[in-house]
């Protein structure tokens, strides 16, 4: 890991081991696998023309809105649009 992602990966981490979630043990530890991924994605490049506090902000309301295990994994092979389409949700709940 490069120091240029150093402050994203911290990010993922922290995310992924503050989540709330609810499911069996190993739904759990693999939504938590998820989570990080999608955290770091975010931050990292799905929204190149955003600030960094603008990506943290979406993906901790992202978590703490979607506590099920199960809708993680669900959602693990989403692409671009799906979490732009949550972003569009995210910035008018937050007008």
């Amino acid at each position: 890991m490069t120091d240029m992602f150093a402050r994203e990966n911290d990010f993922a981490r922290e995310v992924r081991d503050n989540a709330v979630l609810t499911g069996s043990e190993k739904q759990i530890a693999w939504a938590r696998d998820i989570i990080q991924k999608v955290a770091f994605g975010i931050t990292t490049g799905l929204f190149k023309t955003k600030e960094f506090d603008t990506a943290k902000a979406f993906t901790e309301w992202l978590v703490k809105n979607n506590t099920s295990a199960r809708y993680w994994i669900d959602i693990r092979d989403k692409g671009r649009r799906y979490y732009e389409n949550l972003l569009e949700d995210w910035e008018e709940e937050n007008a």
